[in-house]
């Protein structure tokens, strides 16, 4: 890679802010009852669905939304195994090491 290209990609993650991905809400959290149902008392009430059916773990978290991709490093760009798991089901590798996660 270029001297150019590297600190460009070097540049593109760090700025104007570090990474490519951020967190933010997804439901209103602009008063009490808000944040009540969003956490203490109310997520017990999600809590107690999940104990009760693990499954809906998608239905009432991120847990759908979230991509795993676990790597030494070797695959990328010819440096290293990865493998990439989207909600428990693996969607891509190179056929190296396989991690399960729990």
């Amino acid at each position: 890679m270029s001297e150019d290209l590297t600190q460009a990609a070097l540049d593109y993650h760090k700025f104007p802010q570090p990474g490519k991905l951020e967190i933010r809400a997804t439901k209103p959290l602009t008063n009490q009852r808000d944040l009540s149902l969003a956490y203490s008392p109310g997520v017990a009430a999600t809590c107690r669905a999940i104990a009760t059916d693990p499954l809906t773990a998608a239905d009432y978290t991120a847990r759908g939304n979230l991509v795993a991709v676990i790597t030494n490093g070797t695959a990328v760009l010819g440096l290293g195994a990865t493998l990439m798991v989207y909600n428990h089901q693996t969607i891509a590798s190179d056929k190296h090491e396989v991690i399960v996660l729990g």
